[in-house]
């Protein structure tokens, strides 16, 4: 395996705790006692339903992740930004699309040079979008977490 940087690695594995405990679903989010209310209550309808389909995508890029098949992940994280794109339109977020976004599929259509950094970046930055409308479409206090989200995508490059 190609060598990784330490900070790239650290950066996304905390993206990655952090969009455990904040997605609608998710381990953080399974229900142990059947009288309690539906954790996913709080989130737009539209964001639920989105979920499930952007979970396995993530789930699934960071298996090749830890697999050692890092380059493999790259299609899958083109498939969350796919979704990421209609869940915003769905949303009802007005104005033009953020150019971060066009460059990021521009990336991950590129595929960038194939190496296994370059493959945890671009895992990274999808996930940060993700968690950003988590952030902002998700329940009271979660707004808290978009600072260490840009400390995050910042250690990412």
């Amino acid at each position: 395996m190609q060598s990784l940087s330490i900070a790239l690695v650290d950066a996304v594995q905390d993206l990655y705790d952090l969009y455990l405990r904040l997605a609608p679903i998710g381990p953080y989010r399974m229900e142990l006692f059947h009288e309690r209310k539906d954790p996913g209550a709080e989130w737009p309808e539209q964001l639920r339903r989105a979920a499930l389909g952007i979970d396995t995508l993530l789930r699934g890029a960071s298996c090749l992740l830890a697999n050692q098949l890092a380059p493999a992940s790259i299609p899958l994280c083109a498939g969350v930004l796919k979704e990421l794109r209609r869940l915003r339109m769905e949303l009802g977020e007005s104005g033009p699309e953020p150019e971060y976004y066009n460059y990021l599929g521009y990336e991950l259509t590129r595929r960038g040079d194939g190496s296994n950094a370059m493959a945890y970046r671009l895992f990274g930055e999808v996930l940060a979008l993700y968690l950003d409308l988590l952030c902002i479409y998700g329940p009271p206090g979660a707004l808290e977490h978009l600072p260490r989200i840009s400390l995050l995508r910042s250690a990412l490059v």
